[in-house]
């Protein structure tokens, strides 16, 4: 996603100049005659190249399959990739076409899992059965079970000029024609943004000066660095590791467990992560924090199970040691403050002043809050709660 903040421009162009990327690509022989090619210029530098060709299926003749898609490697980890692929899918898509993708390669395979706007067909990573009719040519492609895949993602016009037939674009001369690549919105597309603003400006700005522009944009009242403690972080960081793999597992879980509990989306998620990162001083880098988003908004939340238990029924908190310096107390005295915040505010959300204190304990028990009985009677005390009037005490 660094591609956001270059400058791409994007062109039709012959099947020679698939020549210079020909020796970073894992298949070898060239590329097929009818090909449909195409380059692209970043920053004025020409650094990636995608061909297509027509794959006609019974009662479906307006299909293509990507043949080559190769990026040069002092232009490789902007998610380049990912960008020609959504904005060749969505162009031949706005012409009534369907894209196919098939490739062996295991990054490509992880990119279009990752990516919204690619759904697995029903032969991805399944191998083929030959048949006798199979030609002695066709054995490699039909034994391999390749990442197969299709685009389903939005329509994009504006490039209808560089996806016309070979003899059309030869007869008007619009080989080698530039067109300026919409980098924002193909970011919108790609990773369903409202405001594909926000994502270049996370990946451009500080923490500080990201917080100064979309605090009121987010509904976020209070930074989390000036609170006294947050249930925001759930695991804590073990200050003894250090490594950025450990921050990056950390992130991904603690973003986990705010989907789960708060049903965050995108800018939100991405904002939370770069603020932890930034509190806890993980040093990741913007690019880092926003891919783990992603992948956590991609992950199927069945499989932690035991997650979402521990989040509903072991609600953990962080003391934020400089506020709690600040107010006087200690990191003893600031816990035990949380600590009882958070029953209070637990036993608010059960308690039902229509039982008795007894069928209350064993409501929360159910529940998975465990209480004595002095401790509810002393929340009652603090509520206003009596037995003989079990409304709350209207004080003037």
């Amino acid at each position: 996603m660094k591609f956001i903040n270059q400058r791409i421009e994007v062109c039709r162009c012959e099947r020679e100049a698939y020549d210079q990327f020909e020796h970073l690509h894992y298949l070898r022989g060239g590329i097929c005659k009818g090909a449909s090619c195409f380059l692209l210029r970043i920053n004025g530098e020409i650094g990636a190249f995608a061909s297509l060709l027509a794959m006609p299926m019974k009662g479906h003749t307006n299909a293509l399959i990507f043949h080559r898609i190769v990026v040069l490697e002092q232009f490789q980890g902007m998610g380049l990739s990912s960008m020609i692929v959504n904005l060749i899918g969505g162009a031949f898509k706005s012409e009534g076409k369907d894209t196919y993708l098939k490739s062996d390669s295991i990054r490509m395979g992880k990119m279009l899992k990752s990516n919204s706007q690619w759904q697995p067909t029903a032969m991805n990573k399944r191998s083929r059965k030959l048949s006798k009719q199979d030609h002695k040519r066709n054995k490699a492609r039909h034994r391999r079970g390749a990442f197969s895949y299709k685009y389903i993602g939005e329509e994009i016009y504006g490039y209808e000029s560089i996806i016309k037939r070979m003899d059309e674009i030869r007869k008007e001369n619009l080989i080698g024609r530039w067109l300026p690549v919409d980098v924002l919105m193909i970011a919108r597309i790609s990773y369903r943004l409202n405001n594909p603003v926000f994502l270049k400006d996370a990946l451009s700005m500080d923490f500080k000066g990201l917080a100064n522009k979309y605090k009121s944009v987010f509904c976020i009242d209070e930074p989390l660095e000036n609170k006294l403690y947050t249930t925001e972080y759930i695991i804590r960081r073990n200050k003894l590791d250090t490594s950025h793999k450990y921050a990056k597992r950390l992130l991904f879980l603690n973003g986990l467990m705010r989907v789960i509990k708060k049903h965050y989306f995108i800018e939100p998620l991405i904002y939370r992560l770069i603020e932890e990162n930034y509190i806890q001083n993980f040093k990741l880098d913007s690019h880092d924090v926003i891919k783990i988003a992603l992948k956590v908004l991609n992950t199927d939340i069945s499989k932690y199970h035991n997650l979402v238990i521990k989040i509903n029924f072991n609600t953990r908190y962080k003391v934020n040691a400089e506020v709690a310096k600040k107010q006087g107390l200690t990191l003893r005295q600031a816990s035990n403050i949380a600590r009882k915040q958070i029953r209070a505010e637990q036993i608010a959300k059960m308690y039902n002043p229509e039982f008795t204190d007894e069928e209350n304990l064993r409501n929360f028990a159910i529940q998975g809050l465990n209480i004595s009985l002095s401790t509810l009677k002393r929340w009652r005390k603090e509520n206003n709660y009596t037995i003989y009037n079990k409304s709350v005490i209207q004080t003037i």
